[in-house]
């Protein structure tokens, strides 16, 4: 199960369960620690992004297998999640649109409350540098995955890539983008599925969260997988490379940035 770390702004895939709340809606969850431990009595608020009265904000507490619920949500309206943290840990804030009237929207992964300093010395790395091979040429591949990576995010380019600006795509601009390029002399380079991007999450790195050795320049945002949202015809994946979280964007108003792989499948 993948844990929703710590970022700017996440996007969470939404699930629906029947519940009875007439003309309202609500919404669950479940905090975790570092360690995978349940984060019981913490105070989180649903905040409306349109405040609408009596709908602004409403909030629970978190019970002690670390799980929450909150009720009353006007439906299918967009919130902004947040626990309220104590000092010394990383703030997480959690975008979500309500459920349907009647219904209950779930978030699919545990919403993980980290400390603001994650002590590198003591927390191996996940992603290492003796994970890849460097081929020069501006891609690397996963010894792990036997995945060829680019370097750069698309529009980026250089050894540092600092030249040039990080494109935006469309959903369905991506996958045709990907596929025409051929970068290093390659020509079947892909956009890669939301479990290879999550591959190349640093688990205890924040902003970026990935091997920036291997990654240099990679931007603090949003980058586009080629995996729809199950059970939506307007939603897609993206990984937030800030926290390493997973979320669902929609396919017609959102524009990510890229990331090109090859191989495997």
């Amino acid at each position: 199960m993948r844990r929703l770390t710590p970022g700017l702004i996440v996007f969470v895939v939404l699930g629906l369960a029947a519940c009875g709340a007439g003309n309202q809606s609500a919404i669950e969850g479940k905090l975790l620690d570092l360690e995978g431990k349940p984060v019981a009595g913490m105070r989180i608020t649903a905040s409306q992004a349109q405040p609408l009265k009596g709908y602004e904000e409403l909030e629970s507490v978190s019970k002690s297998d670390g799980t929450f619920r909150i009720t009353g949500l006007f439906p299918s309206s967009q919130y902004t999640l947040k626990p309220w943290v104590g000092e010394g840990y990383t703030q997480t804030t959690v975008r979500i649109v309500s459920a349907p009237q009647g219904a209950t929207a779930v978030v699919p992964d545990p919403i993980l409350i980290v400390p603001a300093f994650c002590n590198k010395r003591s927390v191996p790395a996940s992603n290492p540098d003796s994970a890849y091979i460097d081929h020069g040429n501006g891609t690397v591949t996963d010894t792990r995955t036997g995945l060829m990576w680019k370097q750069c995010a698309e529009g980026l380019s250089d050894p540092a890539c600092r030249t040039g600006r990080a494109l935006h795509f469309d959903w369905a601009d991506a996958p045709a983008h990907a596929e025409a390029s051929t970068f290093a002399n390659y020509t079947d380079w892909r956009l890669p599925s939301k479990d290879e991007l999550l591959s190349l999450v640093e688990e205890c790195g924040i902003n970026p969260s990935i091997n920036t050795n291997r990654f240099p320049n990679t931007p603090i945002s949003y980058f586009w997988s080629g995996s729809p949202r199950t059970g939506s015809s307007d939603g897609a994946l993206y990984v937030l490379f800030s926290s390493g979280s997973v979320g669902s964007g929609n396919v017609r108003t959102m524009r990510n940035h890229v990331r090109l792989v090859r191989g495997g499948q």
